[in-house]
């Protein structure tokens, strides 16, 4: 949260290791600088042979999804990075560190 700009947004994608503990998040931090937190949970890992299984039967169509450049790597993605949160992009971008 400490890392966010004002009117950042934190979205924690899965669980947090129980080992961890609760998290603490600084509210004060959140409502003085208007933060949005959200929390998506993902899918049950036992739900992966299945989903897996339709991917590799071509049952989602993967390509579409992606936003037509290709993976980038790591030093275009650095450029494009600033401008992710302002511009449009018609998919997922994928980043690959071995390009």
């Amino acid at each position: 949260m400490l890392c966010l700009r004002r009117r950042g947004r934190h979205v924690q994608v899965g669980l947090l290791p129980p080992a961890a503990g609760a998290a603490p998040i600084p509210m004060d931090r959140v409502i003085a600088w208007e933060l949005d937190v959200l929390g998506s949970h993902g899918m049950d890992a036992r739900a992966y042979p299945a989903l897996l299984d339709d991917v590799r039967a071509g049952r989602i169509p993967l390509a579409s999804m992606l936003d037509g450049r290709g993976p980038l790597g790591l030093e275009a993605a650095a450029k494009a990075l600033p401008d992710m949160g302002s511009s449009f992009s018609r998919g997922i971008v994928l980043v690959d560190p071995t390009r």
